[in-house]
Parts: structure tokens; C-alpha cells; sequence
């Protein structure tokens, strides 16, 4: 028969692994941020830690100690600093935002005071503040670059970046941008997604009707995103072509 003491055992075992699948897949992250995606006390969380080899390592520019496998070691120690060349196109809550917690390692400084919308919630916040932006990002040279979406009216991808872009990193992003709203439009037929955690069968939308579309600013740092009237908490509603285009008064 299985006593209090094999359930907490058996417990904290299953943290372990918990822990190790974790960092595999996330590389960098914090205590906090692990412990958060788990669902886990700081102090489960930290005695999970005790049973996976992790190397302390700071981050230029952010306070408190990050974690990597040890395994990871020889990588950050040996590799060169090069920025990657690929561009790709991120879904809603892809791992690259979601196991760090949200954007403020993935987006330049500058960048986190613009406000966009979160999904979950009806009030404005910023991008160094939210952990599920209503946005797809878009990840290039490195970081996390921009965003995207899908314009169900024109039936085509739209994108803005923070700044401009390589020549080669921009040819990338022009050709993702056709080839991502062709396979939407022509293969798929829409731009939604379904989250599979909160539910079953709850719609992020991508844009239904764009007349509701209220009028705003670009992404720049200190200025918002368009977003429709009145979102409901469960179907965040994802902007139009028009949302990127820069305004002429900001």
C-alpha cells in the first residue's frame, strides 16, 4: 500500500523530469519561469532543480541569475556570436515566447514599451509586461523581430517589423510573407488557431470583420496596435493589413 511519504516521493520525482523535459526544450529560462509553466511552488520548483545539472549564467542588461543545462556548457562557452540568418513565422504561443515567460529576453529594450494586445485580457498592456501577446511573432537575425497575422478580407499575410531588416533577412521575410498567406488562404482556408489548453474547441480568431476595427498606431515603442472594440476575453481578435502601416501623425 502506497503511504503519504511514496506519494510525495513519486511527486517530486515526476518534478524532476518535469524539470529536465523543461530545460531541454527552453535552454534558457529562470526559476521563476519554470515554475510558473509548471504550475509549481518556488519551492517545488527549486527542489526539482536539485535534481538536474544546471550552470548559473547572467544576461546582459537583466538582473537575477539565468539557467542552462550542463550539457549546454561547452556551446555557450565555445560557439561564435553570429546571429542567426533564418526568418520564420511563429504561431500564437509558440515555445520560443511561451517557456520564457514572454518577450522581454526575444525583443530589443527599446521595443517592450509598446502596447499591444494579451490575450486573457481586456485592458492595454506592453510588450515587456505581457506573457501571451494577441500577436504571431515574427522571429529574424536572431530575435524576435516583429509580428504577424493573417487579413482574412484581403486573404493574405501582413506583417511589421520593429525596424528594417538585412537585404537578406527582408527577401526572406517578403518571400515567408507569400508563401505563409498563399498555404493560409488556398490550403487552409482560414488564419484561425485552436487553443488546446484553456478548453476544448475555444478560436483564437484572425480577423472576422474588418469595419470594427478601431484606429491607432503602428508598432513603435511608446504607441499601440489597433485592436477591435470591445474584445471578449476567450476570442482575442487579430488586426488587419491596415494595423501595420505606419500613421503619418505619430
Amino acid at each position: 500500500m502506497e503511504t503519504g511519504f511514496d506519494v510525495h516521493r513519486r511527486a517530486a520525482a515526476l518534478n524532476v523530469r518535469l524539470a529536465e523535459i523543461y530545460f531541454q526544450a527552453a535552454g534558457l529560462a529562470t526559476l521563476g519561469a519554470f515554475a510558473d509553466w509548471a504550475g509549481l511552488s518556488r519551492r517545488e520548483a527549486r527542489a526539482a532543480l536539485e535534481g538536474i545539472e544546471l550552470v548559473r549564467v547572467t544576461v546582459e542588461g537583466v538582473q537575477g541569475n539565468h539557467l542552462v543545462p550542463e550539457a549546454h556548457r561547452d556551446w555557450l562557452e565555445n560557439s561564435p556570436n553570429v546571429e542567426s540568418s533564418r526568418v520564420v513565422f511563429l504561431p500564437f504561443e509558440d515555445n520560443l515566447v511561451a517557456l520564457q515567460g514572454g518577450f522581454r529576453l526575444l525583443v530589443e529594450p527599446q521595443y517592450l514599451a509598446c502596447e499591444v494586445p494579451s490575450w486573457g485580457r481586456s485592458k492595454k498592456t506592453t510588450l515587456g509586461e505581457t506573457k501571451h501577446a494577441s500577436l504571431r511573432p515574427v522571429a529574424a537575425e536572431g530575435r524576435v523581430a516583429g509580428f504577424w497575422e493573417f487579413d482574412p478580407d484581403a486573404r493574405k499575410v501582413v506583417q511589421h517589423c520593429f525596424e528594417p531588416l538585412s537585404r537578406a533577412s527582408q527577401m526572406k521575410l517578403e518571400e515567408g510573407v507569400g508563401d505563409t498567406g498563399r498555404f493560409l488562404a488556398e490550403e487552409i482556408g482560414h488564419g484561425k488557431e485552436l487553443l488546446s489548453g484553456y478548453g476544448a474547441g475555444i478560436e483564437r480568431t484572425s480577423g472576422n470583420d474588418s469595419s470594427d476595427v478601431r484606429k491607432g498606431r503602428s508598432l513603435r515603442s511608446n504607441t499601440r496596435l489597433r485592436r477591435r472594440a470591445a474584445p471578449h476575453a476567450f476570442r482575442p481578435s487579430a488586426p488587419t493589413a491596415d494595423d501595420f502601416r505606419l500613421n503619418s501623425n505619430a
